[in-house]
């Protein structure tokens, strides 16, 4: 398989080049708000949104595995 090239990608809604400002990543802590006292795993969300016209071009949330 040949090596992606990063810079060939464009925004589908604008064509802007790829910009390394595209990509939002972040941890949401645990959610312990739970009566029971039960924790939820913490959890992540990955974004990838436009630089140029701010359109989410893609977005991936879910929690983390318990070890």
């Amino acid at each position: 398989m040949p090596d992606a090239n990063i810079a060939k990608i464009l925004c589908p809604f604008c064509s802007a080049p790829w910009s390394e400002e595209n990509v939002k990543v972040w941890d949401v802590d645990s959610a312990d708000q739970c009566d029971s006292g039960r924790f939820e795993p913490p959890t992540y969300s990955i974004s990838i949104k436009c630089h140029s016209c701010g359109r989410e071009m893609y977005r991936k949330e879910g929690a983390h595995a318990s070890n």
